[in-house]
């Protein structure tokens, strides 16, 4: 079953994710759900130890190596 909400991260970004379909950060293993951010691209979300959702890129120690090389 699918469940879509709106959710707003910590920092005010509001992105739309489905709640039932979590899935593991491929290098650090937290668990995570991909939202969909309002120009329709994709982010991790994960949540704090305060309940509060937050992008994956704010916590996660492997962040950087997600990052595309962007050339010059």
């Amino acid at each position: 079953m699918v469940d879509l909400q709106k959710i707003k991260l910590k920092g005010g970004a509001e992105v739309t994710v489905d709640l039932s379909n979590a899935t593991k950060c491929k290098k650090c293993e937290k668990k995570i759900w991909f939202g969909a951010t309002k120009n329709n691209r994709l982010m991790p979300i994960s949540q704090n130890e305060d309940g509060e959702y937050q992008s994956h890129f704010s916590d996660c120690e492997f962040a950087k190596s997600f990052r595309k090389k962007t050339w010059h």
